[in-house]
């Protein structure tokens, strides 16, 4: 309908002003001795977190690099990361898709949405959840993740987003649609009725 495309077209213009998803946001500061403390339990807990039953942890150095990586480009720091590399892990999100784009999309959405009240853990819930609902590929996840952002910048919860597109997902499923498109499809959608008052479940 006509008020739809004219939402959707205020939906592509939010978040411009907003920090780029893609871009390095910032050199991480000087390590204390606190800070490097915790970098270390991260890292440990994320060691445990991938071990198997016969004590290997696939994955794990070049998960350790990511977060590393991140912590050294993005405002937060490595133990952040590896904190959210578990969680992640902890909901499902298999180690491969993990590297290949979900911890850096669970940190980037993290990162712009720090200011607008989003928490490392709740981005990392998101990502997890949303990415296991909608059958999104790990390339896609840091793409969704700045659709995410956009509907954070027009106001939207991230919890009531989070119900509505988990509501939504099941059915489309069911039928076959699913993918970083439909979700991305969705996402407007569902915020337009949520920034309309309905709540996420009802949305959904």
């Amino acid at each position: 309908s006509r008020m739809i495309r004219g939402w959707s077209r205020q939906f592509e213009k939010a978040g411009r002003g907003a920090i780029p998803m893609a871009a390095g946001l910032g050199a991480g500061l000087a390590v204390t001795t606190r800070a490097f403390m915790e970098q270390e339990d991260a890292v440990t807990q994320l060691k445990n977190t991938l071990m198997t039953s016969d004590g290997l942890t696939p994955g794990f150095e070049q998960l350790s690099k990511i977060a590393t990586d991140l912590g050294n480009k993005l405002p937060g720091n490595t133990a952040d990361f590896a904190a959210m590399a578990s969680q992640l892990k902890a909901l499902g999100v298999d180690t491969d898709t993990l590297i290949g784009g979900a911890l850096e999309a669970a940190a980037n959405l993290a990162v712009v949405g720090k200011p607008l009240g989003v928490t490392y853990d709740q981005a990392a819930e998101s990502v997890g959840k949303l990415s296991n609902a909608f059958g999104i590929a790990a390339q896609d996840l840091v793409p969704f993740a700045d659709t995410v952002q956009r509907a954070l910048h027009l106001g939207i919860d991230l919890t009531q987003l989070q119900y509505a597109m988990a509501r939504v997902s099941g059915p489309l499923k069911a039928m076959g649609m699913e993918g970083l498109q439909v979700a991305s499809d969705m996402v407007p959608l569902v915020s337009m009725l949520v920034q309309a008052g309905v709540s996420g479940e009802d949305a959904g």
